[in-house]
């Protein structure tokens, strides 16, 4: 479960560095093509936004999560014993998926 966690963890750095970048770019294009893609998502469904807001949301969150629960092992590090991260990694997993549907 820690290997999983740590390589999600990797995984969705690499994404969000491949959202930064597709970011940048569309920031760059014309003013026509961005009222287009703004139309064209607000006029899609209620799940294909909400798949939308999963593949955008669920690394960000992760990474967050993540971000705090290093910060908590900073500060306490009695916390960082094996029982502890395992049951901390399975929350992690739950609560993400209940903040990003």
């Amino acid at each position: 479960m820690t290997a999983l966690s740590s390589i999600t963890n990797r995984v969705s750095g690499m994404y969000l560095t491949g959202i930064a970048l597709f970011c940048g770019g569309f920031t760059l294009t014309n003013e026509n093509f961005k009222n287009a893609c703004y139309l064209t998502y607000y006029n899609l469904g209620y799940y294909p936004q909400k798949f939308f807001h999963i593949i955008f949301f669920y690394p960000m969150v992760y990474h967050f999560m993540g971000c705090i629960r290093h910060l908590i092992w900073s500060l306490f590090p009695s916390l960082l014993t094996k029982n502890h991260v395992l049951n901390i990694i399975k929350f992690l997993f739950i609560a993400l998926l209940i903040q990003t549907l």
